[in-house]
């Protein structure tokens, strides 16, 4: 990570935390989901930003307060108006340090399961504060619903460390709603990251399976970035890969 990316390592992490506990009114328990989390948990050494879960409207009300009285500012005042009881991504800002707080949803995409609070590991408990750090598997699963090329290194770093596949598998089926099943982003990142880190991650395959299990409802750019496309589908299934990739191209040219 670039010097000047280095905005949160581990001891700001920890001043951070205690800041806003020394600043909260009342009992909170929030969940770290990415980069801090990692930092805390020892699997890497710096984080752009901290990303937290609270699991209530209630809870994020104790939160906003401890940070606007720490100094941090709301990043989109629009946004946070309509969208803050709304499960949306709310932006907390103080100098070069970004704080992204979720309430429950991860940004449209995946809930913060009771499974995924069960799964988390109490960090610390202080006078007011509760930090709960989520499990390896579920920091992959949540990374994996993007295609941010920063996360790559820290997918990597997740699968040596060990993640259980089948919890990601259960999550993505519990969670699957209309016209969108996880499972197939979780397979596109994995691709992402074996290109990117030159590495092989020998349970996409299992991932894969299941998206056999869902082929019908993939969606009609899946794999539309990916290179190396035969190292990545089977042959069975390269035609109809290659066959969607076409129509995208053709219609977004059209448009």
């Amino acid at each position: 990570m670039a010097e000047k990316e280095k905005i949160f390592e581990l001891e700001g992490i920890k001043k951070f935390l205690e800041e806003i506990n020394e600043k909260l009114e009342d009992k909170l328990s929030i969940f770290l989901i990415g980069g801090g989390a990692m930092c805390l948990k020892n699997l890497k050494d710096a984080t752009f930003d901290i990303d937290i879960i609270v699991l209530t409207k209630e809870d994020f009300k104790l939160l906003n307060k401890a940070l606007l009285q720490g100094g941090y500012k709301v990043v989109d005042q629009e946004l946070f108006k309509e969208a803050v009881y709304k499960n949306a991504i709310i932006v907390f800002q103080r100098g070069p340090s970004k704080i992204d707080v979720f309430i429950k949803n991860i940004v449209g995409m995946l809930d913060f399961s009771e499974s995924m609070v069960k799964r988390a590991e109490l960090n610390e408990k202080k006078n007011n504060l509760s930090v709960y750090l989520a499990s390896n598997t579920d920091i992959l699963l949540l990374k994996s619903l993007s295609d941010r090329q920063k996360d790559f290194p820290d997918i990597e770093r997740l699968v040596r460390e060990g993640v259980d596949w089948q919890i990601i598998i259960n999550e993505c089926d519990l969670q699957k709603r209309e016209g969108v099943t996880w499972i197939f982003f979780v397979y596109e990142q994995l691709c992402r990251v074996e290109n990117d880190r030159n590495i092989t991650i020998e349970a996409k395959d299992l991932i894969f399976n299941k998206c056999k299990e869902y082929w019908k409802q993939r969606p009609s750019d899946f794999m539309i970035d990916i290179e190396n496309l035969e190292k990545h589908i089977p042959k069975p299934y390269l035609k109809d890969v290659n066959k969607d990739k076409l129509k995208w191209r053709k219609k977004n040219q059209k448009n």
